[in-house]
């Protein structure tokens, strides 16, 4: 069984640490979380992957470190999964 959680974020940046603290207090560990709008809307500085490290976990990032207008998205997936991005 391949659990999952997702999210909408909305800047993640100031979440992190709510996002650590429910992953230490879940029982059953997320295998992948999915999380979306990574970025504030109005950007005064350029997000960083380093600051969307999670440990224990690979980070998949698209439009992130880019200075597209668009939000971005997180996948996060467990060290111990295989996984390949398409």
């Amino acid at each position: 069984m391949l659990i999952c959680w997702n999210t909408n974020a909305d800047t993640s940046t100031n979440k992190m640490a709510e996002l650590i603290n429910r992953i230490n207090q879940a029982q059953d560990k997320s295998q992948m979380i999915l999380v979306t709008e990574v970025k504030p809307k109005n950007v005064r500085y350029e997000t960083t992957e380093a600051e969307l490290d999670l440990a224990g976990y690979e980070l998949h990032t698209t439009e992130v470190s880019s200075k597209k207008s668009t939000r971005g998205t997180c996948i996060y997936t467990l060290n111990t999964l295989q996984v390949t991005p398409i």
